[in-house]
């Protein structure tokens, strides 16, 4: 079984999915031309996907587990600031 699965078969990458749907919101609103808004939301769900690495444990945290936690949360951080930094830059 994957990483997303525990031994019970139940789906553990739920963690990933607000996240995620958010990040499809500000893409929506960029496709829709407010690139500003979009951006910032996008800065939010990737913001959103750091808080839950970093807090929960690596067994429920699903789909945002890629390496150690540390590392998982500085990158979504690290991201989530650029993002917003470029809303913000965008006239």
């Amino acid at each position: 079984m994957s990483s997303a699965h525990r031994a019970s078969g139940r789906w553990t990458g739920w963690p990933a999915v607000p996240a995620l749907l958010v990040v499809a919101a500000g893409l929506v609103l960029i496709g829709r031309g407010e690139v500003r808004r979009g951006c910032v939301l996008m800065a939010l769900g990737v913001a959103a996907g750091a808080v839950l690495r970093a807090v929960l444990p690596p067994d429920r945290a699903g789909l945002l587990v890629v390496r150690r936690r540390t590392t998982d949360t500085a990158v979504l951080v690290v991201l989530a600031v650029g993002l917003a930094l470029l809303g913000l830059a965008v006239p």
